[in-house]
């Protein structure tokens, strides 16, 4: 049984809410737009709030979370629509929305905290020195840029500009790892498709994200030639890919499973269209046990030795 109320007093000086119908308001987003969703996650909530200011508060509560095996959901404004910050296993809400400041302006790009207002972060901008972000989403006047990066993926001005993953729209992205002793990282270039557009429930996973967009390109398993591509991976006779989920299995399959069909069906069709294909995948990570992975490696190694 966590003991919350042992959490709360390491946490001191940090804000913690443990009201249940706080929590369980800022444990939501609109999911309940689909009725499926709305079926599947209605009682759906944490345990705690956790509201930090800075970076050192974040670590502190990452780092004993982990030490009590509590899972952690970060949360921006709750503008998204199926689910995706909603902490399916309970545990922490980390609400981003207190780290809104706007560190600096620099001609061409703003560095700023994930709290920030995205509309609020254009009206400083434009006083500054005129300048605004390139595209913005519909939900601009509530949403977070943190909860944007994590969750979106374009909006008004991404005709002219692209996507969140084109490269150059976001520069550098600052995170901060959920172990023992947690890390600060700052990713850039490529490496920033980790974790950009990365709540599981919007697709792929994102190191398997990551993956196509280092490895799946012209000159190096396709060619294009007058617009027409021509797969070059023919020489590869089978197809093996082992996953991880954080959602349950019926969630997954509700979504559409994107990682599963990308795998059996789009790489099956750039490398022979009838190529043998492994599938294999632990769903509901976030609730997984030592037994439970142990389990799934065993079944891994069977079957990867037949393989």
């Amino acid at each position: 049984m966590t003991d919350y109320a042992q959490i709360k007093k390491e946490l001191d000086g940090i804000s913690v809410e443990d009201n249940p119908k706080l929590v369980q308001a800022k444990s939501r987003d609109f999911y309940w737009y689909s009725p499926i969703l709305k079926e599947q996650l209605d009682q759906v909530t944490g345990d705690l709030i956790v509201s930090p200011t800075s970076e050192e508060q974040v670590i502190r509560t990452l780092k004993v979370a982990f030490a009590h095996g509590v899972p952690v959901t970060a949360r921006g404004a709750g503008t998204g629509n199926y689910g995706q910050a909603m902490p399916l296993s309970g545990g922490i809400v980390l609400n981003m929305a207190r780290m809104d400041k706007v560190k600096e302006i620099l001609p061409g790009r703003v560095v700023t905290e994930p709290g920030a207002i995205i509309a609020a972060l254009d009206r400083e901008t434009r006083e500054h020195s005129g300048q605004e972000l390139r595209f913005h989403p519909s939900t601009a006047n509530t949403a977070t840029i943190g909860g944007f990066v994590a969750g979106g993926s374009g909006g008004v001005g991404s005709i002219h500009w692209g996507g969140l993953r084109d490269i150059g729209n976001i520069l550098r992205l600052r995170v901060v790892t959920m172990e023992a002793e947690p890390r600060t990282i700052d990713l850039t270039g490529y490496e920033l498709q980790k974790v950009n557009h990365a709540y599981g429930t919007n697709g792929f996973p994102a190191m398997l994200k990551g993956y196509f967009d280092r490895v799946w390109l012209p000159g190096v398993t396709f060619k294009m030639d007058d617009g027409i591509l021509t797969p070059s991976l023919g020489h590869i006779r089978k197809v093996g890919a082992v996953l991880t989920y954080g959602a349950q299995r019926h969630r997954a399959w509700i979504l559409g499973d994107p990682p599963r069909r990308v795998v059996k069906r789009v790489i099956r069709g750039q490398v022979r269209p009838l190529a043998p294909v492994l599938f294999m995948a632990h769903y509901d990570m976030n609730r997984s046990t030592d037994e439970t992975r142990q389990r799934f490696l065993d079944k891994v190694g069977t079957a990867m030795a037949r393989f």
